[in-house]
């Protein structure tokens, strides 16, 4: 046991929920941080927002809101109170370590989008439950009533869990669908029919009829139906219409509506960062899907699918993350944020099992092992045979890198890709089976039966074992096996946190439906670690957003040249250069158009400009140092002094004035 050590209760309790306010560090007195309030929520509590920047002009003349900015958003879902806990450690550390990049950009802070949802989580709205919703009344029976039967602590636990119902009785539309896992009976599963399996099990949140209506749970918090809006299906883009907790219509929410009003006026906002329940960094979101208009993504524009997986990988770097959940994310903000607001999006749970973080000593501790063991059969000399470096293998075959990733990857991560193809267009999908195609034999032999679920044929001999018969097939009649990552949670749970994220099964009576037993993972543990697991997450994201700080577009705008051409006659040049890593505008940016372009202008009478366009649009820079220059040719006394002026709503207007003579 390595942390966690603490009973259930003590669990929940240790949560360390915070439910809107700033850290100390961010509260105290410093003209650094701004603090405002840009809505209220259902419940009438503040939405804030603070902006961290030197105050005053920069360099350029900039104001803060004229500088480029990183947006930075937690607590969307209530559940996750890591997410707002690491926004306000951050920020505060921002401060403390960094100021020199408050000086050239801009970072906003909103902590916590769902004040009100952070309640459930927390125990202030009665027994602590996994509900992330808002506080928004919604009659979701539509019975005239408004939250009237929501989830119910029938056990007494201060917690609401599952309920699993034997056969349940047939008036309360209750579907016998589950079994128990034979494996690991804590754990339910849908009865598989195809091995003639038949479901004995209702599975549902704990909670009885409140409204005698036969219905159990259907509207009200914490329930299967009803009861808030979920605030990440609430955005505009890839709105999905009529989903359970989508909300009457986009932006219906004060929270969300807040939000994006507040955005749309900062036209300086480069990049968004969300602290959420889903990633697309350990794992970036696919290309060549859109919604049926034909424009808007879902998933990345190709252009910019490169320079995403590159700010990945800087992320995996710093926090060793190997997985993390994804989840559906139509109509949430980090959709909007990249497909309509046209910016950089990223989003990070902050924290995952252990199990999905590469350990720095794993290798080391493999070696270790196969040492001893050497000297346990008598080899003291003996060595550790060298390990096999199995991607940098293929690599050097010349496989293609997505090749090389779906061969090397673990179960999930393939099916993960498998999925991915699935969702490619069909010109997408035919040039990926004709790279495969190009391969070699044993290559594409490897690939096949891995996407067939069946044992790879050409994978690296382990300590001299022999290498799997390649005409080896998935064995049929396999036992039916509970969900992995459920398995993998409650193994987390036994190992290392002393079995404090999960209640065992007890018998309860219960109102209406007789014996029934309650259980199931804690509120909460599957979202937030331990304490004792904060300050290094929070030294992490903090890295993060200094390196990403370090790779935001700018925009510099060089002394202009000019020369004689001929009598009266002169040649003006100007180079704008983005130093930063990340394009001026990403392609969906370009795409969407929600911005001007960055304009440079000479201001002169448009008679005057005998070559070159007296206004020149850029729509984007690449990074790393490109330039775009601006020239013209105009009519002119020597000694007259002329102007430039580069405006920008994302990086700043400036002017420049320039003489026309040789030596200027």
């Amino acid at each position: 046991m390595t942390m966690c050590a603490r009973g259930v209760i003590g669990w929940t309790a240790g949560l360390g929920v915070a439910v809107g306010a700033f850290s100390p560090a961010l509260a105290q007195d410093d003209a650094w941080a701004k603090h405002e309030t840009i809505g209220r929520s259902h419940r009438g509590q503040a939405i804030e927002l603070v902006t961290l920047a030197k105050p005053g002009e920069d360099a350029l003349g900039r104001a803060p809101n004229e500088r480029p900015a990183l947006l930075i958003v937690a607590g969307a879902d209530g559940r996750h109170a890591i997410g707002r806990e690491a926004a306000e450690a951050v920020g505060a550390r921002l401060l403390a370590e960094h100021r020199e990049l408050l000086e050239s950009y801009t970072v906003y802070i909103v902590s916590s989008l769902n004040p009100d949802g952070a309640a459930w989580l927390a125990g202030e709205q009665g027994p602590r439950m996994d509900f992330g919703r808002n506080a928004a009344q919604v009659d979701a029976d539509h019975d005239g009533r408004i939250g009237e039967d929501g989830a119910d602590d029938i056990n007494a636990d201060g917690m609401i869990t599952m309920m699993r119902v034997l056969d349940p009785p047939p008036e309360y539309g209750l579907k016998a669908e589950w079994v128990i896992d034979e494996d690991e009976p804590r754990l339910m599963r849908k009865a598989e029919g195809a091995e003639g399996e038949v479901g004995r099990y209702a599975l549902l949140v704990e909670g009885v009829d409140d409204d005698g209506d036969g219905k159990i749970n259907e509207d009200g918090p914490g329930g299967s139906g009803g009861g808030g809006v979920d605030l990440e299906k609430n955005f505009p883009s890839l709105y999905p219409e009529h989903a359970d907790g989508a909300g009457a219509y986009p932006l219906s929410e004060p929270e969300s509506l807040a939000l994006v009003a507040w955005m749309v006026e900062r036209d300086n906002i480069v990049a968004v960062l969300e602290y959420g329940t889903s990633d697309n960094l350990v794992k970036a979101p696919g290309t060549g899907k859109y919604d049926e208009t034909g424009r808007l993504p879902k998933g990345l524009e190709k252009d910019d699918e490169a320079y995403h997986k590159k700010i990945g990988e800087v992320f995996t770097d710093i926090t060793k993350m190997t997985g993390a959940p994804t989840g559906d994310t139509e109509g949430s903000l980090v959709t909007y944020a990249y497909s309509d607001f046209g910016v950089w999006a990223f989003s990070t749970p902050i924290w995952v099992r252990p199990d999905q973080v590469k350990k720095e000593d794993d290798k080391k501790d493999g070696e270790d092992k196969a040492q001893k063991e050497g000297e346990e059969k008598g080899k003291p000399d003996a060595e550790a045979p060298p390990e096999v470096d199995e991607a940098q293998a293929l690599r050097d075959r010349g496989v293609p890198e997505d090749l090389v990733r779906f061969i090397t990857a673990s179960p999930d991560e393939r099916a993960a890709i498998l999925a991915d193809f699935e969702s490619l267009a069909p010109e997408e999908q035919q040039a990926r089976m004709a790279q495969i195609g190009q391969q070699p034999e044993d290559i594409r032999a490897r690939i096949m039966a891995l996407a067939q679920g069946a044992p790879d044929p050409g994978a690296p001999a382990d300590n001299g074992a022999p290498k799997p018969d390649a005409g080896a097939k998935k064995k049929k009649g396999a036992k039916p096996k509970a969900d992995e990552g459920e398995l993998a949670w409650l193994k987390y749970s036994d190992e290392e946190c002393d079995g404090a994220g999960f209640v065992e099964w007890t018998e309860v009576d219960h109102p209406q439906l007789g014996r029934v037993e309650v259980g199931g993972f804690v509120p909460g543990f599957r979202t937030n670690p331990p304490d004792e697991a904060h300050e290094a997450l929070f030294t992490q994201q903090a890295d993060f957003v200094v390196a990403l700080l370090d790779r935001l577009p700018s925009l510099e705008v060089g002394e202009p040249e000019v020369e004689r051409v001929g009598p009266g006659l002169w040649r003006v040049r100007v180079c704008a250069t983005n130093p930063g890593y990340l394009p001026t505008r990403n392609a969906i940016g370009v795409k969407a158009r929600r911005l001007p372009p960055e304009v440079i202008s000479i201001e002169v009478e448009p008679e005057r400009v005998v070559s070159g366009d007296r206004v020149v649009r850029l729509w984007s820079i690449p990074g790393s140092g490109a330039h775009e220059d601006a020239e013209w040719i105009i009519k002119g006394d020597e000694g007259e002094t002329v102007e430039i002026r580069t405006r920008s709503k994302t990086f700043g207007d400036r002017g420049q004035k320039v003489t026309l003579r040789e030596d200027s």
